[in-house]
């Protein structure tokens, strides 16, 4: 049985913060992380708040069980924009 998949949208300091929290029980969860900004993306897998890192919306949420999104709020209708996916 595969592992449940959170995708957390938004690397920085609240989507590190709750990607570290999720990995710290103990491998129970995959956690893929996107972020629009490829250095913010980098230092989230670099300081092991996720496994993983989608450099695709879609691919990162590809599959979740559950999407986090930990966004700025003015920032989540430009963000989802291209949902539903067509």
């Amino acid at each position: 049985m595969a592992k449940p998949k959170v995708a957390i949208v938004g690397l920085g300091l609240i989507g590190k913060s709750i990607g570290k929290a999720l990995r710290a029980v103990g491998g129970h969860l995959e956690v893929v992380g996107h972020d629009r900004e490829p250095v913010v993306a980098r230092e989230a897998q670099k300081v092991e708040a996720v496994d993983k890192v989608h450099w695709n919306l879609i691919g990162a949420c590809d599959g979740a069980d559950i999407v986090i999104i930990a966004t700025p709020l003015q920032g989540v209708r430009q963000t989802w924009r291209w949902w539903p996916p067509t």
